[in-house]
């Protein structure tokens, strides 16, 4: 009797121990997807006030770019000669909006994608298009840089006497950097809608 009892003790024992084990990892999961929407909500509210305060710096750059040239010395697609005229300033603005507006864009579709890791949805085909349209985006924005840094040249050089203007083509490391990451997530992207498809088969067969 006395070794039953025994036994029995250290199987009750037992018991509650692989139940404490299993509270462990159910506590630890919960705890992880209780951190995940606070985190996306956060990164998204990140992404909002990009969106708000990108222009605004842009805006502020060429309204005191007088200034701020004469204060450092800043790389510009052509040599500036002398304190730029407002017209001048203005085109180089509207001109220096075309690669941050696809930023912007890719700001918007990252806030598309975390509201869907917000409420849950991890591996769905909506999530699948926002990286594909990320993918997009950086393509875009370095044909954007392209095209931006040849108009530049032309609003820095608009005041210029004729004969003095330029037109200038260039390429940067981060032009290469930018089809890289690009191909790079619409590959991930591509792979990840075939892995979700065989996923629905699954579940589907089951």
């Amino acid at each position: 009797m006395g070794l039953h009892h025994e036994a029995s003790k250290g199987t009750k024992l037992g018991g509650l121990g692989d139940l404490s084990e299993a509270g462990v990892v159910y506590v630890y999961a919960k705890d992880s997807s209780d951190r995940q929407p606070v985190s996306s909500h956060r990164l998204k509210l990140v992404c909002t006030c990009l969106i708000i305060v990108l222009p605004v710096l842009y805006a502020a750059f060429w309204i005191f770019f007088n200034q701020v040239i004469a204060a450092m010395p800043i790389p510009l697609p052509a040599p500036v000669n002398g304190p730029l005229p407002a017209l001048s300033r203005l085109l180089a603005f509207v001109v220096s909006m075309l690669p941050l507006s696809a930023i912007l864009l890719g700001l918007a579709n990252l806030m598309r994608l975390f509201s869907l890791y917000e409420r849950g949805f991890i591996f769905t085909e909506r999530n699948v298009a926002c990286y594909r349209r990320l993918g997009r985006f950086l393509l875009l924005w370095v044909a954007l840089g392209f095209t931006s840094r040849v108009l530049m040249s032309i609003a820095l050089t608009f005041h210029n006497p004729p004969g003095q203007r330029m037109l200038a083509l260039s390429l940067q490391s981060s032009d290469f950097v930018g089809l890289f990451v690009g191909f790079t997530i619409l590959t991930i992207a591509w792979v990840m809608d075939e892995a979700r498809k065989l996923k629905d088969d699954l579940e589907l067969i089951l």
